[in-house]
């Protein structure tokens, strides 16, 4: 764990026994990390922030995520279909909610929510990707273990973004596009909000262009699953999830995550 090469949520197994459980809930790890647990203020990983693992990856092809997420899906198209179906309709719970709270604070809590639960989501799939055992459980992850800097996460890049865009556009783009894997690595690598921006920045800066073409193909597949009354998102969001999360793994792949 102090290499980078394991976190709490990597999933362990005992000789002998079938279960896989994360690092995290075994009571022999109890006390790692756990004094700051759940805050945006952990101590970085210096492991992932390092050059070694910020070196630059293979070319990203979006092709290949996509395909990769169209095998994944069709090897797990009840348990995907069904983590999507329950993520859809609490999105759709809370942003109902929100209208009963005044001014523009409703969306505002209700983006804050949508967006710890999407790096939930997006965190089940990764595990799928990988192989590893994943529940709809892990949909929530993000409300357990990284609440704080998922919130942090929202809130700085939105207005760090926003900021941009005020700044002669291109600075907003560009951030917004480097930004793109930050609540996954705050979820993923237990990473503070802070040094999850930072990784997520400097990483796609490499490959900037070709993670803005993914992101834009992977909007244009979830905006079909809009047609037949919006009933084909079901379908179109994992598989642009898994392209995501897929494309993710290539980028910030540590001996950890295969």
């Amino acid at each position: 764990m102090s290499e980078g090469r394991a976190n709490l949520t990597t999933q362990l197994k005992r000789v002998g026994e079938e279960s896989w459980a994360p690092i995290g809930e075994l009571p022999e790890f109890g006390a790692t990390g756990t004094s700051h647990a759940g805050t945006g203020f952990a101590p970085s990983n210096e492991s992932l922030l390092s050059p070694s693992v910020l070196d630059e990856a293979a070319p990203l092809d979006a092709f290949d995520c996509f395909d990769r997420s169209w095998q994944l899906f069709k090897t797990n198209l009840g348990p995907s279909i069904g983590a999507t179906m329950i993520t859809v309709v609490i999105t759709f719970i809370v942003d109902r909610m929100s209208d009963k709270i005044p001014a523009n604070a409703g969306v505002i809590v209700s983006s804050l929510l949508t967006s710890v639960l999407f790096a939930g989501y997006n965190y089940y799939f990764l595990l799928r990707a990988r192989g590893q055992p994943a529940g709809v459980g892990d949909v929530f992850i993000g409300f357990r273990t990284a609440l704080v800097p998922l919130l942090l996460v929202t809130l700085v890049s939105c207005l760090i973004v926003f900021l941009g865009f005020a700044f002669f556009i291109l600075p907003g783009i560009y951030l917004g596009v480097g930004y793109a894997f930050a609540s996954l690595l705050a979820v993923d690598k237990k990473l503070n909000f802070w040094d999850a921006l930072e990784t997520s920045r400097r990483v796609v800066t490499k490959q900037w262009w070709r993670v803005l073409g993914l992101l834009c193909l992977s909007m244009f597949v979830s905006a079909l699953g809009l047609i037949a009354f919006g009933i084909g998102v079901v379908f179109t969001i994992p598989i642009a999830t898994g392209a995501l999360v897929n494309a993710y793994d290539h980028l910030f792949r540590t001996d950890e995550s295969g």
